[in-house]
């Protein structure tokens, strides 16, 4: 066998070789190269793995026979070729921004890249486009910034793994409002960040009907080996859709209302439905009708004497976007009245809100 080939081989075997605490034994490894036609004996294998162990930083863990070998947690990672400024850049952003949706299993073989594209962007001159590019750039909420609970993170990956392999979770979680948490037998669905919460979509027990479990209140939780339910037909993206992370719930709305033209601004730009209608009346206000949708239950939960609209209206002051009589309002939404008109105090600008319910 020439040098290439040897080269080739070994390079192919590295290749194969997990991160610790995962591992891989000579036999498997001597049957993935025979895929990639590699025609060897397991004792080659061995040969050349602990050749390569002098030089490389692989291990091989002895307490129970087949051995198993593994890199290091701690090991650089390996790539041929090097990383680009725009693999680092990209691997850096991922970091940033969604890390704490990774389960722990993907997040540790992944730390070493980013560790890798931490230093190729150091490495860079100071005013390198990849290397300012993360200081030039920033995600805003656009409402009040709230700190992010703490999350335990022996939980945090015990959930992450449990969905990852559609494993059951035995769990104690604390209700909202409880003064002490509660045994529970949870079958993941899929993980939602809303906001700085992170919530577990779930069924528990027998049941069926679906659970948002806040990440924050699990204390404990321990994977089990039995496989977790999956609810035929579900999808993520409708379920989100169907309003259930926003504020209770219920069928949709057609909402009508008179703004402030100034403060009906943003609403060309950035639409609150595919279908809404925008209509100047005058020089000082804009109708807002009338076939704009959104879930019912978001507005049932506000008071509106005191508060105002819901974070949606982004741009609208307080002065122009408050209501009088609250309850009248939250009390016909969950009745689905076929119209309601109502007053306004005389110190807003605002003339009236129409709320429809959807047949």
């Amino acid at each position: 066998m020439s040098n290439q080939d040897t080269l080739l081989r070994q390079w192919q075997m590295l290749r194969q070789i997990p991160r610790y605490p995962s591992k891989v034994t000579a036999g498997d490894i001597q049957k993935r190269l025979a895929a990639d036609n590699f025609e060897i004996t397991k004792r080659t294998v061995e040969r050349d793995l602990q050749a390569l162990s002098t030089v490389f930083p692989i291990v091989v863990d002895e307490r129970s026979k087949p051995y198993g070998w593994s890199w290091t947690r701690e090991a650089a990672a390996f790539n041929l070729p090097a990383l680009t400024d725009d693999e680092a850049l990209t691997l850096t952003l991922v970091e940033h921004h969604l890390r704490a949706l990774m389960p722990a299993s993907t997040l540790g073989q992944l730390l070493p890249y980013f560790k890798m594209a931490a230093q190729r962007l150091s490495s860079l001159p100071g005013r390198a486009p990849a290397r300012t590019w993360p200081d030039k750039i920033r995600v805003v909420q656009p409402t009040q910034t709230l700190l992010p609970p703490a999350v335990d993170g022996n939980v945090q990956r015990t959930v992450y793994d449990a969905l990852l392999k559609d494993r059951q979770i035995s769990a104690r979680y604390r209700k909202h409002g409880a003064s002490d948490p509660a045994d529970y037998t949870i079958h993941p669905l899929a993980i939602v960040q809303r906001g700085p919460v992170i919530y577990l979509v779930c069924t528990l027990f027998h049941y069926k009907d679906i659970k948002l479990l806040a990440l924050h209140r699990i204390k404990s939780a321990d994977m089990l080996d039995d496989q977790s339910r999956r609810l035929k037909g579900f999808d993520i993206d409708q379920y989100i859709a169907s309003g259930a992370l926003g504020f209770g719930s219920g069928a949709d709305i057609k909402l009508k209302a008179i703004f402030v033209a100034d403060a009906a601004l943003h609403l060309y730009e950035t639409a609150l439905s595919k279908d809404q209608v925008l209509t100047r009346l005058d020089d000082t206000h804009t109708r807002h009708a009338p076939c704009m949708r959104m879930a019912r239950a978001r507005l049932g939960p506000f008071p509106f004497s005191r508060q105002p609209w819901p974070s949606f209206f982004t741009g609208v002051s307080i002065p122009q976007c408050r209501l009088e009589r609250a309850a009248p309002i939250t009390a016909l939404l969950y009745r689905r009245p076929p119209c309601l008109a109502l007053p306004v105090s005389k110190h807003h600008r605002a003339v009236g809100v129409d709320h429809r319910a959807d047949r």
